[in-house]
C-alpha cells in the first residue's frame, strides 16, 4: 500500500517563530468542531487525532477538554516539529507527545486503547485504499462504544452540497484520480462491514460536514473483557 506524508494540497502555513505553525484554515474550523467534540466526549476519554497537522487544532481541545487525553500524530517531520511547539506551549497535562504515524500503514498503536480517533480534512486527501486501511485501523485501536469523527468536504452519492466543492473535487482529481470528496454513503458502508453500527451526519459551517461513525457498546463478558 502507499505510504502516505501529511495530506496536500495544504493550506498557506505562518510560523509564530517559536516552532508552532499556524494554518487559516484551522482557525476557522476550531469553535464548530469544538462543539461536535462538546457532545461526544466524557471525562477520561483518551482521542487519537490522525495527521495533527501544525498541531493549533489539538492543543486548542487540550485546553478545553482538560479531562481528556489527547494524542497527535502526523508523519511529516516539519508538522511533528510543530506539534510538539504546540503541546509545550499550551502545557496541558492530558496532551501527549505525538506519534510518528502513517495513516496507510499499520499504526503503533495499542488495540481497544482509544475511545474516539478524530481526523479532520484528511480524507479526500488520501487514496481511497488508504482510507479503507484507516477504517480497519480504527476498529483495531478503538474501545467498543467508541467512534471515528471524520471532518472534511463530502458529497451525497453524486451530488455537490457546493459549487465550491465540486470546484474543490475537480482539482484534486485531476492532480490525482485517486483523490477527491468522498460520498458519505460509502464511507457508511465500508464502516458497516467492519462492525460500526451507528452513524449520524452533521452539516457543518462552509458546506462541510462532520460524520461520526459509532462502534457499537459491550454487550457480552467477552466484550466487557477487551475495554
Amino acid at each position: 500500500m502507499q505510504t502516505m506524508n501529511s495530506p496536500s494540497p495544504q493550506s498557506p502555513l505562518t510560523s509564530l517563530g517559536d516552532g508552532r505553525l499556524v494554518a487559516s484554515a484551522a482557525l476557522n474550523n476550531e469553535e464548530p468542531i469544538a462543539a461536535v467534540l462538546e457532545r461526544v466526549l466524557n471525562p477520561g476519554h483518551h482521542v487519537l487525532e490522525l495527521a495533527s497537522g501544525t498541531g493549533q487544532h489539538i492543543a486548542a481541545f487540550a485546553k478545553r477538554f482538560p479531562e481528556v487525553t489527547w494524542t497527535p500524530s502526523d508523519r511529516d517531520d516539519v508538522r511533528l516539529t510543530s506539534i510538539e511547539a504546540w503541546r509545550r506551549h499550551a502545557s496541558q497535562p492530558g496532551l501527549q507527545s505525538a506519534l510518528r504515524l502513517d495513516v496507510s500503514a499499520t499504526w503503533d498503536v495499542a488495540p481497544a486503547s482509544r475511545d474516539v480517533v478524530l481526523a479532520i480534512n484528511l480524507i479526500h486527501l488520501i487514496p481511497m485504499n488508504a482510507v479503507v486501511h484507516l477504517f480497519a485501523e480504527c476498529r483495531r485501536v478503538l474501545r467498543f462504544g467508541g467512534c471515528i469523527l471524520l471532518y472534511a468536504p463530502m458529497r451525497d452519492g453524486t451530488e455537490f452540497f457546493s459549487e465550491g466543492n465540486v470546484d474543490f473535487d475537480a482539482t484534486l482529481s485531476r492532480a490525482n484520480p485517486d483523490l477527491g470528496l468522498r460520498d458519505i454513503g460509502t464511507l457508511v458502508d465500508i464502516a458497516a462491514r467492519l462492525g460500526f453500527d451507528g452513524h449520524e451526519r452533521i452539516q457543518m459551517p462552509a458546506n462541510n460536514h462532520m460524520l461520526k461513525l459509532r462502534l457499537p457498546s459491550p454487550t457480552t463478558p467477552h466484550d466487557i473483557a477487551r475495554l
